[in-house]
């Protein structure tokens, strides 16, 4: 991000502008921002993990299901449907 930031800083000392900076630098931003809450999702689900293996059962509403789908919850288990 940086050298995008660097690059348009040296285009427009130069009157000159990139067309293409805004896109690229919103999608390092969104990049970075995915990778942030993915490594957030993981942290929690290994701290329920430790919690597990130590034999504490955390609470359903507010266990983490699935890695790419936050507000997931647990299906009931033996409930007809």
């Amino acid at each position: 991000m940086l050298r995008a930031k660097a690059k348009a800083a040296a285009l427009a000392a130069r009157g000159e502008r990139d067309a293409v900076a805004g896109r690229r630098c919103g999608g390092l931003v969104r990049a970075v921002n995915d990778l942030t809450e993915l490594l957030n999702a993981t942290r929690q689900i290994v701290a329920q993990t430790r919690q597990r293996v130590a034999g504490i059962t955390s609470d359903g509403a507010s266990r983490r299901v699935s890695l790419h789908d936050g507000d997931a919850r647990p299906d009931h288990q033996g409930s007809a449907r």
